[in-house]
């Protein structure tokens, strides 16, 4: 089982990509800069900013004003397993949480924005091509144990992501979050991400604490944490169990990687997710920028046919 051993994923933190100028000349607003506790250098790219749990900025989306932080879930769908999580051990801290990423942010025209595949837009519906397997009916969330990888890009623009998504569709735009591991948004690093839409992918949503949304609780736990132990080919093989599921009293839709809850977003986000899902779907996407007349070689998953 993968152990989750990257600084960012421990104490209360948030890992920040940029270069050392940057790091030595960043502004960041006053509102946000009065709400960092602590703030630590990891390694020569990488600070990470500590919040007061109370102040974390997501809670400045017009949304949660007045929004009571819901520390641990208070129903679990049946059937959840909350074992067989591996030997992983996470260090807890308190009351602090890292919930905003400085000077990397996804913009409305990035190419890492998530597009729904049956609404082609600037992107292309062809640029995100997916292997999945999928469930349609009335579920309060998903469970999944993903093999961990490190697949090769082709060029560093295009990504490769292994995840669960839960979606709500029906009349309007579609609702969704996913969560799973990712390579090549940042870095050809191994991370987890989560990301959420509540308009179909277009003018909200985001990756991990990109935008207001996620609301974290977990102090040893952070969206874009990397993963350090992964699969080898016929080899030894590493993984991950990751979890969405709706709290059946406040209607919030809980995260959790190994089972340690990493938060949740507010209910008040969604139309529909928040009282159903109604399609489940499991499995890799790729996002290729080559044209038709030849296949990107980046890769899915572990590159190699089961």
């Amino acid at each position: 089982m993968s152990k989750i051993i990257d600084l960012a994923c421990w104490v209360l933190i948030l890992t920040i990509f940029m270069s050392g100028e940057l790091l030595d000349g960043r502004t960041i607003s006053n509102a946000v800069d009065k709400a960092i506790v602590k703030t630590i250098k990891a390694g020569t790219d990488e600070i990470i900013d500590c919040y007061d749990i109370h102040r974390q900025p997501s809670l400045n989306h017009p949304l949660f004003y007045n929004h009571t932080i819901q520390m641990t879930p208070s129903s679990y769908p049946k059937g959840l397993k909350s074992d067989n999580f591996g030997t992983l051990q996470l260090t807890k801290g308190k009351d602090y949480v890292p919930p905003l990423l400085h000077n990397y942010r996804i913009s409305k025209s990035s190419p890492y924005k998530k597009t729904d595949a049956s609404q082609p837009n600037s992107l292309g519906a062809n640029n995100h091509e997916y292997a999945t397997i999928k469930a349609h009916g009335n579920f309060l969330g998903a469970q999944a144990k993903i093999n961990l990888w490190k697949p090769v890009l082709e060029i560093p623009a295009e990504f490769s992501v292994s995840q669960i998504w839960v979606v709500a569709e029906g009349d309007g735009p579609l609702n969704s979050i996913e969560a799973g591991w990712t390579v090549g948004r940042s870095d050809n690093v191994t991370r987890f991400f989560i990301y959420f839409t509540a308009d179909g992918y277009g003018s909200t949503g985001c990756y991990n604490l990109d935008c207001g949304g996620f609301i974290q609780t977990s102090s040893s736990i952070s969206p874009d944490c990397n993963f350090t132990e992964l699969s080898t080919f016929k080899g030894s093989q590493k993984d991950a169990t990751f979890s969405i599921h709706k709290d059946q009293n406040s209607g919030n839709l809980w995260v959790e990687v190994q089972g340690t809850q990493v938060g949740y977003y507010p209910s008040s986000l969604f139309k529909k997710l928040s009282n159903m899902t109604t399609t489940v779907s499991w499995g890799g996407e790729i996002l290729n920028w080559r044209d038709q007349r030849r296949h990107t070689m980046t890769q899915m998953g572990s590159g190699h046919f089961p």
